[in-house]
């Protein structure tokens, strides 16, 4: 995609020798408007367009998944940003961002800096790009290749999620430029001539778009589509500003660009522009202002020595930033200014470090992470990142800026950190996450599970799995905490219950015969005697769906508190307990030893039906008293293994229209329900965290119970 290399300091000769005399630096721009399009239209008046310019500018070279490295992108993106500072923009050059960087840079960017309504944004990518039926995908730094399929669209950005992110900004107009190629699914692309005139129809909203090359088509790594962008918006050359008036529009850029990459390439690029299929953002056009042209210089005008020092010293002296009178000292360190360049440079330093102290209202609570957050060593996101807080995490707040939009939190080690109001939300009253508690003597020890989020499902590339019903994966998130039990039920619990209500159960529990492997209906079977002997701390098993809704309505009357079976996807969350291996405790049944009941290759219970969980001796033969193995990371035992486990959800083949929380899916077949978990009878590709599996809500089956939930306050 890239190649030739430009110096900063050619970058901020250029400027001075352009003397911009619209743009300048400021933050925003003043635009004269026409009363119509016509090509000599009357002045309207003139208005100011932007308050302030923000960028965001990213390159990837240091692909890890597979994708061929590159050599000049973060290049590229480098002199994109130090442009744009020359050009009056905040700035934010990221680069070698990884997949969940990469998109949380994004949700902060167009959230955060498109607070402003009177800003613009612009965003520049430099690094792969993808399509795939029809659909456009940018390609973080740790991306698989896309024959990693499922794996390959949860790293990468999706464009039709990209479109959502602009429409996060309240800024009127937001440019992005995206050197790499994919198809352009989200935007229509732009043909013919831009408006001869900018008038009052050219502020209105718009999200806008420009790719340097199209589907299918590899944009080489020369730095070619770079040259031209920055040529055009510096100003360096008038083809771009078609109408010639001074100022150049996305529109007329998409137009300069396509026409001048596929005529360099004789046809084999043709970058692509547009705007966002939306009716209420493509009414706009982002507008740059130019250089007057008559101030301009051809590039064969080469400076001498003194006056290409005058010159980088007058656009040091312009653009008034450290990294500008820094660049001057190493150009020039004996030079005629160098003295008032380093008095400058102290200057700036103090002014700086005064900036970075900003006035902090103190505060002293504990708050927690409403989603993953970037602690930042400044309030602004144009400082230095610090850590990432997961969605859940507790933090201890200790002030909050003036201006209410940055909260002062506690690090290891006295150190501090900022992070955005938005991302932090006052710490719930109530159980403590990972606490236990009994709301009575005999009922089942529960354990508050976190909030949070989590991938739920398996991939294909899952080495067990071996039904298609457990995928798609899909994130779901756990919105507040709940309370799960530590165990499943045991046989004692349940029998309290019988004892309180004096329920009947009729006689039939199916087993199966360890010697032909065939199902059994079990007439004389129950949970009291489910064909095996079981002490009172073991799991109860022979009881149906109907069985457990009539048991946590008993305890939910008894205790005043809400008690139920989990929702599938509670029931995932709690047994991955923030791991995603296909088990808890690893990826492979063969490390399960001291974590879920099985037996050893020589076990009577290895035999034509029954298989082993793994290669070591536990020493029972069907289900184990609870809490009898390791617990999972959030402290509860048996999630895996024992008996399998009744959840709240309805049946469906797949996750194709799941809930994207945690709430129960009552659609699909609601005679059989989900059960989750595997079981002492079961092979291990079973016993994973991903596997699902139903029966009719009447039958009862000798190594199926169930655990409870409860909904907190």
């Amino acid at each position: 995609m890239r190649s030739a290399v430009v110096a900063v300091i050619a970058v901020l000769v250029t400027l001075v020798w352009l003397a911009p005399a619209k743009a300048a630096t400021s933050r925003g721009i003043d635009v004269t408007l026409k009363v119509s399009e016509a090509k000599d239209a009357a002045v309207s008046r003139t208005v100011r367009l932007y308050e302030e310019s923000y960028a965001l500018v990213i390159g990837i070279d240091n692909y890890t998944g597979g994708w061929p490295r590159l050599s000049n992108a973060v290049r590229d993106a480098r002199l994109v940003a130090e442009t744009l500072r020359g050009r009056g923009f905040h700035v934010e050059f990221r680069r070698n961002l990884r997949s969940a960087d990469f998109k949380l840079a994004l949700e902060e960017f167009f959230a955060i800096r498109g607070e402003n309504p009177e800003a613009r944004l612009f965003l520049w990518y430099a690094g792969h790009g993808h399509s795939e039926g029809g659909e456009g995908f940018l390609v973080p730094a740790d991306a698989p290749k896309p024959t990693a399929r499922g794996r390959f669209k949860l790293s990468a950005v999706h464009m039709r999620d990209f479109s959502g992110l602009v429409r996060l900004a309240e800024s009127r107009h937001v440019f992005a430029v995206f050197d790499a190629c994919f198809a352009g699914t989200i935007f229509k692309s732009g043909r013919g001539t831009p408006p001869p005139a900018i008038t009052k129809k050219t502020t209105l909203p718009v999200r806008q778009f420009l790719t340097s090359g199209d589907a299918e088509q590899e944009v080489p790594d020369d730095g070619r589509f770079r040259k031209l962008f920055l040529r055009a918006i510096t100003g360096e050359t008038d083809r771009a500003d078609a109408n010639g008036d001074g100022y150049l529009t996305a529109s007329e850029l998409g137009l300069f660009m396509e026409d001048r990459v596929a005529s360099l390439t004789s046809g084999r690029l043709t970058p692509r522009y547009g705007k966002l299929l939306d009716e209420d953002y493509d009414r706009g056009d982002f507008v740059f202002a130019l250089p007057n042209a008559s101030e301009s210089v051809e590039e064969s005008d080469a400076p001498s020595e003194n006056s290409m020092e005058l010159a980088l010293w007058e656009a040091a002296d312009k653009l008034g930033t450290a990294g500008a009178y820094e660049d001057y000292l190493t150009r020039f360190p004996g030079g005629f200014f160098a003295g008032q360049a380093r008095l400058r440079l102290e200057s700036l330093k103090e002014t700086q470090e005064a900036r970075l102290t900003p006035t902090i209202t103190p505060l002293d609570s504990q708050m927690v992470a409403a989603r993953n957050a970037n602690v930042r060593s400044g309030p602004g996101t144009s400082h230095e990142r610090l850590q990432t807080l997961r969605s859940g995490d507790e933090v201890s707040v200790t002030g909050r800026t003036e201006d209410g939009e940055w909260y002062r939190i506690a690090l290891a080690g006295g150190r501090v950190g900022f992070v955005f109001k938005n991302l932090l939300e006052e710490k719930r009253s109530g159980p403590v996450v990972g606490e236990t508690f009994r709301d009575c003597p005999d009922c089942p020890e529960m354990v508050v599970i976190p909030s949070g989020s989590f991938m739920m499902g398996s991939p294909e590339s899952e080495t067990e799995r071996w039904k298609d019903w457990e995928g798609p994966v899909h994130r779901v998130s756990v919105n507040q905490p709940f309370a799960l039990g530590r165990h499943e039920v045991t046989r004692g619990q349940y029998a309290a219950f019988v004892r309180a209500t004096g329920r009947k159960q009729a006689d039939g529990c199916w087993y199966w015969d360890t010697e032909t492997g065939e199902p059994n209906e079990g007439k004389h079977r129950n949970w009291r005697s489910p064909g095996f002997s079981q002490t009172e701390r073991d799991p109860v098993a022979c009881v149906n769906w109907n069985d457990a809704q009539a048991y946590v309505k008993w305890l939910s009357k008894k205790t005043g508190h809400a008690y139920r079976l989990p929702s599938e996807a509670e029931w995932e969350y709690a047994a991955r307990a923030g791991t995603k291996t296909a088990r808890y405790w690893g990826a492979s049944a063969d490390d399960a030893c001291g974590y879920a009941n099985g037996h050893d290759r020589t076990s009577k219970r290895v035999n034509k039906f029954n298989w082993k969980i793994h290669a070591c001796n536990d020493g029972y033969a069907q289900t184990a008293p609870v809490g009898s193995f390791k617990a999972n990371g959030f402290g509860l035992h048996d999630m895996l293994g024992n008996v399998w486990e009744w959840v709240e959800d309805c049946w469906n083949e797949s996750y194709a229209g799941a809930p994207s929380d945690t709430n129960v899916w009552k659609a699909g077949d609601c005679r059989r329900r989900v059960l989750r978990g595997g079981s002492w009878v079961n092979g291990p590709w079973y016993v994973r965290s991903a596997d699902r599996n139903m029966i009719d809500i009447e039958n009862r089956v000798s190594h199926s119970g169930f655990r409870i939930s409860r909904t907190l306050p």
